[in-house]
């Protein structure tokens, strides 16, 4: 029944949008922020519930061939493996061409990805916040959410089990950048020439 529930909402998404999940398989729950946190058996839904919230909404990757796989369609190496190493500052640089909209922010001595946004209103900037906990979520590595201002949001990304970037912090700012946020961000305002 929630499969064909599933495969509806896609078949009426069309070509533009997409719906993306953790595999059943792969489903844990962490709690915490970053990377720290205790993880339920993989392989087990921990409820209908959170196996629908897994499910995320984004657009449809561009079709340019690469060598390389997309930032958006990898997934995240748990901080737990011990596996990440920092990137350094040339690599992080390379990197931020794939993530549309974010930059490379020193913040308290480490260099962190940083995005913001204003909301049309408190509530939709709360909505903003659910959608990137969404992400976050489905991929284990938690972004550090600011909401000032009644509708400035911010989003700071570091790994901090290595005290900086990794390609972690990269991915999810990748799938951050392709949730449709059109109706609930302001429009900037265009520029008098």
């Amino acid at each position: 029944m929630m499969q064909h529930a599933l495969a509806a909402t896609v078949g009426r998404a069309g070509a533009a949008w997409s719906l993306v999940r953790l595999p059943s398989s792969r489903i844990i729950k962490l709690t915490g922020s970053g990377c720290a946190g205790a993880a339920a058996k993989p392989g087990r839904l921990i409820g209908t519930r959170e196996a629908l919230s897994s499910w995320v909404p984004i657009r449809a990757a561009s079709q340019e061939a690469s060598s390389e796989m997309a930032l958006e369609k990898k997934k995240c190496i748990p901080c737990e493996t011990g596996k990440l190493q920092p990137l350094s500052e040339e690599k992080a640089h390379s990197l931020l061409p794939e993530v549309a909209g974010w930059e490379l922010k020193e913040i308290d001595g480490v260099l962190q990805l940083h995005r913001s946004w204003k909301a049309k209103s408190f509530v939709k900037g709360l909505e903003i916040m659910k959608r990137v906990a969404d992400v976050a979520e489905a991929e284990g590595h938690h972004p550090d959410l600011h909401l000032v201002n009644w509708n400035q949001l911010s989003i700071n990304m570091s790994t901090h089990a290595v005290g900086g970037l990794t390609e972690n912090d990269f991915i999810v700012a990748a799938k951050i950048g392709a949730l449709d946020l059109t109706d609930l961000v302001r429009k900037p305002k265009a520029v008098a020439k």
